[in-house]
């Protein structure tokens, strides 16, 4: 390599910008001084390896440069060595939730925002800072800062029928709203849940895989059902395997905050539909109310003879995942918040030390019982909202839901 192509390869490698610590722009004034004089300033910029603009700089403040690293203490000199002081607002706080992230991760506990801000107030509280508070702007920096970042360890989308979704939209929803105020019209739709499984993404440090493990395939089925105005949601129907599983051994039924049954399964079947359909219908005969029950077309939904009460109506094929209300986020809220419901579960376990060493988050996430999904699960639907399901019935039906 010639000289001339040599220097131009270091101006142009020279060129980059570079976040100088205060020791190192001390170091570089040093350098240039040992340098023989004589040097003209571009054989200074290429032997010391830093932009001209940059050198020139230095030069030009170096009393100033000197005087501050002259008024450092002793202690202060370790953050000579740092490009920048990036202390957050508590470092205690800080530093105690980063253990905390250190081990969480090393149990393969799946860790999100929401669980990171709730811990780190918990943390804050146990070394008595009352006045500390988690906001979103203090946890991306905290997560900068300690190079954390959110990894997925997918998800396909099918065709839906647009054009008659849009057709239905037009020509059937202004029909109901004429018959059926908010309040009695409807949507009900089953949901697969493994109520085992752990997220598939956590917050994890940047240069660490996010190992995974077995996914936990214990299922249940959730029906959930809400009216469009929000104010009225039906208890959540689980299906599961088991009519009588042990952990509901001597339980009253009727104390459970769902309704349960079960097949071999586990599947919403027309037989188990029917059923629902007609023990609703016969609550609502005796307080006088009658409704609309939208549902989609699955074969599961049959008609259901004798009903007083509740007219069924089926969606158009192919076109749930536009126009069903549960299909617009109702029911990604209600799994949205019982994941959370089953990681504050896991995260005390760990807490609590209950997590063994030589076993996982996911070996605890194995023990989860039916009942206690199902405790988890009524907690997540009454967190829901009811603005949450009426811009969902709003969202499925664009302007002819306005209310």
């Amino acid at each position: 390599m010639s000289k001339r192509l040599a220097t131009s390869f270091n101006s142009i490698m020279c060129s980059k910008r570079q976040s100088l610590t205060l020791g190192k722009k001390i170091d570089l004034l040093d350098k240039l001084k040992a340098l023989p004089s004589g040097k003209s300033q571009r054989e200074n910029v290429d032997e010391l390896q830093v932009p001209r603009a940059t050198l020139q700089k230095l030069v030009a403040i170096e009393a100033t440069l000197r005087k501050e690293a002259e008024n450092l203490t002793t202690n202060d000199m370790q953050l000579v060595k740092k490009k920048r002081n990036r202390t957050g607002k508590d470092s205690e706080v800080e530093e105690s939730l980063l253990i905390w992230f250190e081990k969480a991760t090393a149990k393969n506990l799946p860790v999100t925002g929401p669980i990171l801000s709730e811990k780190a107030e918990a943390l804050a509280r146990r070394l008595g800072k009352l006045d500390f508070k988690a906001t979103d702007g203090w946890l991306n920096r905290w997560k900068v800062r300690n190079n954390i970042v959110f990894k997925r360890a997918h998800g396909e989308a099918q065709s839906a029928d647009i054009i008659g979704a849009s057709s239905w939209r037009a020509s059937t929803i202004p029909n109901f709203l004429s018959e059926y105020r908010p309040e009695e019209i409807c949507n009900a739709d089953e949901t697969g849940l493994y109520y085992r499984a752990t997220p598939d993404g956590s917050l994890v440090f940047r240069k660490a895989a996010l190992s995974g493990s077995k996914k936990a395939m214990e299922r249940l089925t959730v029906l959930v059902c809400a009216n469009m105005s929000g104010s009225d949601r039906c208890k959540l129907l689980v299906i599961g395997k088991a009519k009588q599983p042990r952990c509901m051994k001597n339980l009253d039924r009727g104390a459970l905050p769902v309704n349960y049954d079960a097949n071999k399964t586990a599947w919403m079947t027309s037989e188990l539909f029917t059923r629902w359909v007609h023990k609703w219908d016969r609550r609502l005969v005796r307080t006088g109310r009658s409704i609309l029950l939208l549902v989609d077309n699955a074969p599961c939904h049959q008609m259901v003879p004798g009903l007083q009460a509740i007219k069924l109506q089926f969606l158009p094929p192919n076109t749930t995942a536009l126009i069903q209300p549960m299909d617009q986020g109702i029911i990604r809220n209600l799994k949205h918040l019982y994941r959370k419901q089953l990681l504050k579960r896991l995260v005390d376990a760990m807490d609590a030390n209950i997590i063994q060493p030589e076993s996982s988050v996911g070996d605890v996430a194995r023990t989860i019982t039916v009942l206690e999904a199902i405790q988890m699960l009524s907690v997540a639907w009454s967190g829901v909202k009811e603005t949450t399901i009426r811009n969902c019935f709003a969202k499925s039906g664009k302007s002819c839901l306005q209310m």
